[in-house]
């Protein structure tokens, strides 16, 4: 018996010096659930799937709760989404551009999506080849065989020069064309006369390093940046009366990154939308309340 008591005494004290009561269990942690809130963003490792990722993750911390990401061909496949009723996603990115591109062809969507947030300036990065007959805007609106690559119908840029095509309708003597980004750089370096691709449109933040980006800065005897301005493009305004584009000079790659470039160039900006319908009053009400708190930190910084 005097055993049986010394153990139990034993027992009790490792509880006591380890602060853990008899009459407690731990509690369980609560487990991470999902909001019910899909966001359509852009092709993996682009500005706006990391906007989503970052939106994903501040949710997480406030809320313990998770966000699907989407990927996707780009702003009007994002739009085409939000504006679907059938389409989980309830939450996109896109350009100001092209959301006004879209409202122009859909515009019983204009009472369907709020502004979540302003996400950030992008930027028209034209490349050309470094010995292309290319030189500037002008050899672009000049009659003549020429091709322009974007990445694919659905993405921003192709909205960005079909807008600059109906702002001036010399853009559309370059017919556009949807080849893959790295496919139309090689292009621009190897092609030569054989190629009747001239240049390559991105549109995207221009301090950000993305691959492409990378090797245009990387290699100046194949690539050139071509300038924007004021002078080549007649500028519009959306139907609140703000401007689409800002004509501005951009350090693209970042002032502090070795190789960087200033240029002269036309901008506009990315937004998050929230869709009207497809959200409920609360879903509304936490995602307003998060980009309050964290909207910097979710958009980025555009320097």
């Amino acid at each position: 018996m005097k055993r049986v008591l010394s153990n139990l005494a034993c027992v009790v004290c490792l509880f006591a010096i380890t602060g853990v009561s008899l009459a407690e269990e731990p509690k369980p942690k609560p487990e991470v659930s999902l909001t019910g809130v899909a966001v359509s963003t852009g092709r993996e490792g682009g500005s706006y799937y990391y906007i989503g990722q970052r939106l994903n993750s501040e949710m997480l911390l406030a809320h313990n709760q998770l966000i699907e990401v989407v990927t996707s061909d780009g702003s009007l496949d994002n739009l085409a989404r939000l504006h679907d009723p059938r389409s989980p996603v309830n939450v996109a990115l896109a350009q100001a551009d092209a959301l006004k591109s879209y409202l122009k062809s859909e515009p019983g969507f204009a009472g369907k999506f709020f502004v979540l947030g302003d996400v950030g300036k992008e930027c028209v990065l034209l490349v050309a080849g470094a010995s292309s007959s290319v030189k500037s805007t002008a050899d672009l609106k000049a009659q003549g065989s020429r091709q322009l690559s974007v990445d694919s119908p659905g993405s921003g840029a192709a909205v960005t020069f079909e807008t600059m095509g109906a702002l001036d309708p010399g853009f559309r003597n370059t017919a556009t064309v949807y080849v893959p980004t790295m496919e139309s750089l090689l292009q621009l370096r190897v092609g030569g006369e054989y190629s009747e691709l001239k240049a390559l449109m991105m549109v995207q933040r221009p301090r950000r390093v993305s691959p492409a980006l990378k090797v245009v800065l990387s290699d100046p005897k194949s690539y050139k940046l071509l300038p924007i301005t004021a002078r080549d493009l007649p500028n519009d305004a959306l139907p609140d009366g703000s401007k689409i584009y800002s004509f501005e000079s951009v350090a693209v790659g970042g002032v502090k990154r070795r190789g960087h470039q200033q240029l002269d160039t036309v901008c506009t900006r990315g937004l998050l939308l929230g869709s009207i319908p497809k959200l409920s009053r609360a879903q509304r009400s936490t995602l307003s309340e998060l980009m309050l708190n964290a909207g910097e930190r979710i958009a980025g910084s555009d320097e």
